[in-house]
């Protein structure tokens, strides 16, 4: 979390070493961290042009999903995954834009191609379980029962339920129950 340190350590040693690949992928990763989105993403793209690195590919689809342009990170990393079709990290990105543009089959095809080649992979395997949740719903109950000193009483029962379908959609329902008995 020491962002502007960090920036300021590989800013010094890429200027020491130019050419460094690694250290200039790590500072773009940085910058992103950092949320300096545009120019972590000048960098990775200047990256991948120079060196042709599936990193700063992955980096450019990365920044652009996170800066809200899922169309545009989704063809991303499918021209990424097009062309390294055995990287399971790309398979992973693609799965959560997927994801987040709220097509879970899309999500759950990329997850399943991530696992078929590295079927221990962490990171596909918390995608799947935030996959399974999205898909899930939620169901909250809630009760609250209230006495006065006359004597009157007044219960309420309300749940709320939400879940997600495929595309955009997301449906919530929420339905009340309301008993009283007034004395006075």
């Amino acid at each position: 979390n020491r962002f502007p340190a960090a920036l300021a350590a590989y800013e010094g040693w890429i200027e020491r070493m130019p050419g460094d690949s690694a250290a200039e992928l790590a500072h773009a990763t940085t910058l992103a961290w950092a949320g300096r989105l545009d120019e972590a993403e000048a960098r990775y793209a200047a990256l991948a042009q120079r060196v042709g690195s599936v990193g700063a590919e992955r980096g450019v689809a990365r920044v652009t999903g996170w800066r809200g342009d899922l169309a545009r990170s989704e063809r991303l990393w499918r021209a990424i995954t097009d062309r390294h079709p055995d990287d399971v990290e790309s398979w992973i990105g693609l799965a959560q834009v997927q994801r987040w543009a709220g097509r879970p089959q899309s999500a759950d095809s990329s997850l399943r191609r991530a696992l078929a080649l590295a079927p221990t992979s962490v990171e596909a395997r918390e995608q799947w379980e935030q996959l399974r949740a999205d898909r899930a719903g939620v169901a909250e109950p809630s009760g609250l029962r209230t006495h006065d000193s006359d004597g009157n009483r007044m219960t309420t029962w309300s749940v709320t339920a939400r879940g997600r379908a495929e595309g955009p959609l997301r449906l919530r329902l929420t339905g009340t129950r309301r008993e009283a008995t007034f004395l006075a």
